[in-house]
């Protein structure tokens, strides 16, 4: 138990530190805001006059909207920045002497940082939920599983975010990187177009890859499009893939970490 205080302490002073500089994650997330906003009337042009577009109705597709806005939000391009500059200012350096994992510690640092940005989300999804007047679950497992695939779409997305931060290790910029990494998983995860209004071949991809459970999964969940026994076939392969985007990272940072040894950075 003791070896994970130390993880929880980082999970707490990330917390704060979200809290004291909480300008940035404002300003990140008036941008997603704006995106949902102009994705939601963007998509009731669509659906003008016409009851369903593939198996979404109006109603489900704001529900849709509604969950990608939250999955989007969550892991601010804050969170996600401060791995990079450690690696880019060199203070990555005073990590590896630490006993930390450093996988680990910048996982506890994002679940920190998340506790805060869930709560300002929650807020502003109950204001889009009363505004936009947008159908909720009424089952009480359905909501269970809900918040679990959020939780594991949380992880999933760090996951990814970890292997293109280890990037920073050979670049002398972040921000291509972060827009590159931001680009392929709205496109890939549904976030921007759900996933079943793309090609079948293109679908038979995206559906062997992580990003469909950061978005498409859960926003399956939440209106009701899977069965509960689908459901935990769901889960089992998300908790596959969160081991598997580790032990990629686990690998990258091993190799990125040599080369930084064998330059001299």
């Amino acid at each position: 138990m003791r070896k994970y205080k130390k993880y929880i302490t980082l999970i707490k002073t990330s917390t704060q530190q979200t809290v004291a500089y909480r300008s940035n994650f404002f300003i990140s997330m008036m941008v997603t805001v704006l995106l949902f906003i102009s994705s939601f009337f963007l998509w009731k042009a669509v659906f003008a006059g016409k009851d369903m577009v593939s198996i979404y109705s109006w109603e489900s597709m704001k529900g849709y909207l509604l969950v990608a806005f939250m999955c989007n939000t969550l892991l601010s391009w804050y969170s996600e920045s401060a791995i990079s500059r450690k690696i880019l200012d060199g203070s990555v350096a005073m990590d590896l002497i630490k006993p930390f994992n450093f996988y680990f510690a910048r996982l506890s640092e994002t679940i920190g940082s998340s506790i805060f940005e869930a709560l300002v989300i929650t807020v502003a999804s109950i204001a889009l939920i009363i505004t936009l007047q947008i159908p909720l679950p009424e089952d009480f497992l359905t909501w269970i599983c809900f918040l679990v695939s959020i939780v594991f779409a949380l992880i999933i997305k760090f996951g990814v975010v970890y292997l293109f931060s280890l990037l920073t290790f050979i670049t002398t910029s972040y921000m291509g990187i972060q827009w590159a990494r931001a680009a392929i998983t709205n496109l890939c995860s549904g976030g921007l177009v759900p996933i079943l209004f793309f090609p079948e071949w293109c679908q038979s991809i995206l559906k062997n890859m992580p990003f469909q459970y950061i978005v498409s999964v859960p926003a399956s969940i939440f209106l009701n499009q899977v069965q509960l026994s689908q459901i935990g076939v769901m889960f089992l392969k998300e908790i596959a893939w969160i081991i598997i985007l580790f032990l990629l990272g686990k690998v990258l940072f091993s190799i990125c970490i040599r080369k930084v040894t064998i330059y001299g950075g």
